[in-house]
């Protein structure tokens, strides 16, 4: 992001974007001139039959089941749900706008967006150092809930680069410290035979709000403007993310899956 914004500022945006199409063009040729063909062995096994679309669903209904029964991480999903609704809101629109109305300069955009990339890199590093360390459900309880509403107000706010960026920085290092705990908990309370069920339905949930997320922090700029639409995000935002502190269904994250209670596998599944 901070590429582009220079980018953009040097050459312009249609330029840009055909720079940007290259470069996939250039990883296409390198793939194809560096990595090796790799032959079949002589006793390659047989492929494995084709997923038919209705045996897809009931593949699907099932892991949803399975995540109705446990309510850790079906509380886990909703609130990804809403936080990639609002944070696509965030970068797809409320940034863009406030690059462009309030500081008339796009490379303020990839600075603020390359500076939350490095801290969330940050982050994700720190817990795999200290991650064993630490207390699951205290260390996702309060690193979600101050990475989530700050930027919302800071671009509401200011108009220093500087101070935005580094509130989208120091909110990317406690942004990326959750993810390797969500990871866990998922691969900890799944049953192995309905893993790529559960979680494949836990990943098609999360998505869900981002296309809308563009869609609201569209109407809310253009509706009340930009001020007041960070602020009624942020405080959405601040709202979902108190929820691990407040309601005890978050304390399973420091428990085992068979004492927290979640559910078994079943003759069905099995």
């Amino acid at each position: 992001m901070p590429l582009a914004g220079v980018l953009v500022a040097l050459v312009g945006p249609a330029v840009t974007i055909l720079i940007d199409s290259l470069s996939f063009l250039c990883a296409v040729v390198v793939v194809a001139a560096t990595v090796p063909r790799v032959r079949p062995e002589p006793e390659t096994p047989a492929p494995a039959p084709r997923l038919r679309p209705r045996a897809y669903f009931a593949e699907l209904r099932e892991g949803l089941r399975f995540l109705r029964a446990d309510r850790l991480l079906l509380s886990l999903m909703a609130l990804i749900v809403l936080t990639n609704l609002l944070d696509q809101a965030m970068s797809a629109v409320f940034l863009p706008v406030w690059a462009h109305d309030r500081v008339h300069d796009a490379v303020a955009f990839g600075v603020v967006g390359g500076a939350s990339g490095l801290g969330m890199l940050a982050g994700v590093l720190l817990t795999a150092w200290l991650g064993q360390r630490l207390p699951r459900w205290l260390t996702f309880a309060l690193c979600t809930l101050l990475a989530s509403a700050p930027p919302f107000f800071a671009v509401a706010g200011w108009t220093s680069v500087v101070a935005v960026a580094a509130v989208f920085f120091v909110c990317g290092v406690f942004g990326g410290v959750p993810n390797p705990i969500i990871g866990a908990v998922q691969y900890e309370r799944v049953p192995a035979l309905l893993q790529t069920r559960v979680l494949g339905a836990m990943k098609a949930s999360a998505y869900l709000g981002v296309p809308f997320g563009s869609l609201l922090g569209g109407l809310l700029a253009q509706g009340v403007g930009l001020t007041w639409a960070c602020v009624g995000a942020g405080a959405v935002m601040l709202l979902a993310t108190l929820a691990p502190l407040v309601f005890p269904v978050w304390r399973q994250l420091d428990r085992p899956a068979s004492a927290a209670g979640s559910p078994r596998l079943g003759p069905e599944a099995a």
